[in-house]
Order: structure tokens, then C-alpha cells, then sequence
């Protein structure tokens, strides 16, 4: 299945709706369905598709098909979700052999955004990443004017070696995304750098929408700070000056990770 990953980039885990939002209300055939699913994997990368069946995952139905690629191992297939209305990709993954790694991050996430645009998914920002078995699998978020809307996210694998998308997973996407009404901040980003620990060295700063434990969002300014030898992401309410949450970066070979560290920094 998708890996999960523990430290996946802010708010990667959550959902902040009980309904899709970004569905629209058009249903589409189990034909189209099988159109969109060919075009994710590529029509001339794929001998055979078939028809799994519809199934339902929480507030969301979806046409499954199996496919098998040409010219490789009878390992090589794929899985992919095609939702029943709106016709996109909720989820997907590919299995065969990956080999040395010829591309970079950037290319795979320029290659990923050229990817989502195609598929129906717009202004998406690449956030944070993990590469394993050289396959990369990167974390993009919608942007409305200046603000990264982190509950909009979508995750995307490719592979290294050739630039194919292996899998996605994009249920936040689905749930999350609409547009936002933005509020006029009663905080200044001035006011707001005041209200950081002077122990950290800020080195970052932007806007940002983040999901809160009750199911609600907070429109925020979020500034990359260094603490020693750690680097932290510290979100301040736009409209409260409430310090609303602290990550810490996790930076490996591997990748550009999150995870929650409050105490730390405090």
C-alpha cells in the first residue's frame, strides 16, 4: 500500500471536513473513469486494464482498476481509485523494479507539478519530501494568493530513475480544498515576528493556513526559525497573535521532514 509516513510535512494526517469539498457534483462513467485512470499511468505504458470494481472509502466512491504495464516483468502493475464524481484520482500505485537514480529533487518536483496540473489539480506547491528505494514520494499543497492551504495536500510518488509518477494519494486534496475567504489580519507580520522566541534566529517567513485539532482551520503567518542547531516552524494566528503550532525539520539524506516538537523549542 502508500507508505504512511510518520513525518510527512505539516498537517499531512489531517482531514478537516467530513464531506469532500472539492469534488463538484459531474459523475462520470465507469468508460471515462477508465480514460483518466489510462492517462495517470500513461496509455502507452500499459498492455492491459481491467476493471476491478466500485467500492467506497468514507464519504467517497471510487472505480478501482488493475493494470498491467508493457515490456516488463509480470510484476509490473498497478492499482489506481478514479472518484465517481468528479472524475479524479484519489489514490494509486505502481510496483516494478526501480533502478540508479537519475534525477534530482527538483526535477521530480518540477516533473510532479507538471503532473498534478495535467490531472485537474492547480496552483499546487511542493512542501516536504522522503525518497526511498529511489522513489520520491513529495508532499504539494494548494496556494491561494500569498497562503499555503497545508489541509489541500496531495502526495505523489515518482520514480528516480525515469521520471514516472508511480503513485498518489490525494484524499486531503479532496476533502479540503475550496476557496477560502481570507480575513484581514489584525496582526502585522512585524507585530507577529515580536511574539517569537528571542532564543531562535528567524530565517523564513510566510502565510499559511493550518488545520487545529477541532476540525476547524487558522490563517497564520509561519516563520522558519533556527534554535542551535535545529530548525523549527513556528505558525502565528493572523487574527488572534496566538502561537498555534511548532514543528521541527527534520533534514536527512532522505528527505525534508516535520514532526511535532513544542517543548523543545520552548
Amino acid at each position: 500500500g502508500f507508505p504512511t509516513l510518520i513525518y510527512d510535512g505539516p498537517f499531512s494526517d489531517h482531514i478537516t471536513q467530513i464531506e469532500p469539498v472539492a469534488l463538484g457534483d459531474k459523475e462520470i462513467t465507469q468508460e471515462e473513469a477508465q480514460e483518466i485512470a489510462l492517462q495517470f499511468f500513461g496509455k502507452d505504458r500499459v498492455e492491459k486494464i481491467e476493471f476491478f470494481g466500485a467500492i467506497q472509502e468514507d464519504a467517497i466512491e471510487s472505480y478501482t482498476f488493475d493494470v498491467l504495464f508493457k515490456d516488463t516483468d509480470k510484476d509490473a502493475t498497478g492499482t489506481i481509485d478514479i472518484t465517481k464524481i468528479g472524475g479524479y484520482p484519489l489514490w494509486a500505485i505502481s510496483s516494478r523494479p526501480v533502478y540508479e537514480s537519475v534525477i534530482d529533487m527538483d526535477q521530480a518536483k518540477q516533473i510532479g507539478r507538471d503532473f498534478l496540473t495535467k490531472m485537474g489539480f492547480e496552483n499546487m506547491t511542493d512542501t516536504y519530501y522522503i525518497v526511498s528505494g529511489n522513489v520520491a514520494t513529495i508532499n504539494y499543497a494548494a496556494k491561494q494568493g500569498e497562503y499555503i492551504l497545508y489541509p489541500d495536500l496531495i502526495k505523489l510518488q515518482v520514480a528516480l530513475d525515469n521520471g514516472e509518477i508511480m503513485g498518489i494519494e490525494s484524499k486531503g486534496y479532496l476533502y479540503s480544498h475550496k476557496e477560502r475567504k481570507i480575513p484581514e489580519p489584525t496582526v502585522t507580520i512585524d507585530e507577529a515576528r515580536k511574539l517569537i522566541s528571542p532564543r531562535v534566529t528567524i530565517v523564513g517567513e510566510g502565510h499559511a493556513v493550518i488545520p487545529t485539532p477541532f476540525k476547524t482551520e487558522v490563517f497564520t503567518y509561519e516563520f522558519k526559525v533556527k534554535l542551535e542547531d535545529r530548525d523549527c516552524l513556528v505558525y502565528i494566528g493572523t487574527t488572534s497573535g496566538i502561537e498555534e503550532e511548532i514543528l521541527l525539520i527534520i533534514d536527512t539524506d532522505q528527505g525534508v521532514l516535520t514532526v511535532d516538537n513544542g517543548p523543545y523549542y520552548r
